[in-house]
């Protein structure tokens, strides 16, 4: 009796341990292997610059991507909270056919979810989430 609860209990492990980790947030996740990030990521890289907005509040994002998934790149927003104006690193890049996703902590050390979808115009639009609010924002490629 005693070694069929310890196969039953084994066996409840080994299952949770094979389910795909699943989570609100689409960068909480680590990130993919370099050979999973590679093929997607291309179609991002570069730096892109737009506008934020909430409601009356707004500010300027200036965000830079890598191909390195060591230095996947950088984010700065201005005039966010105490996110802070200088550029941060981002991490837990999840880059897709038609949609990047990613973390950044500000100076505050809080951290920023991001989820972008590449329009057909070649323009990112999406969310930053930080400090609880939901802030629209789009990005235009710079030359």
């Amino acid at each position: 009796m005693r070694n069929t609860n310890i196969l039953c209990i084994l066996a409840a492990a080994a299952l949770l341990c094979a389910l795909p980790a699943t989570a609100a947030d689409p960068a909480a996740t680590d990130a993919p292997t370099t050979a999973a990030v590679a093929p997607d990521i291309q179609r991002y890289v570069g730096k892109w610059e737009g506008p934020w907005r909430l409601a009356m509040n707004g500010g300027r994002v200036a965000l830079v991507i890598n191909a390195d998934p060591k230095e996947p790149g950088t984010i700065a927003v201005t005039n966010l909270a105490a996110f802070g104006d200088q550029p941060v690193a981002i991490e837990r890049v999840k880059a897709g056919p038609s949609s990047l996703a990613f973390r950044a902590a500000g100076a505050d050390n809080r951290r920023m979810t991001v989820t972008l979808d590449l329009g057909k115009d070649d323009k990112l639009e999406g969310h930053l989430l930080y400090d609880d609010f939901t802030n629209r924002c789009q990005l235009h490629r710079v030359p």
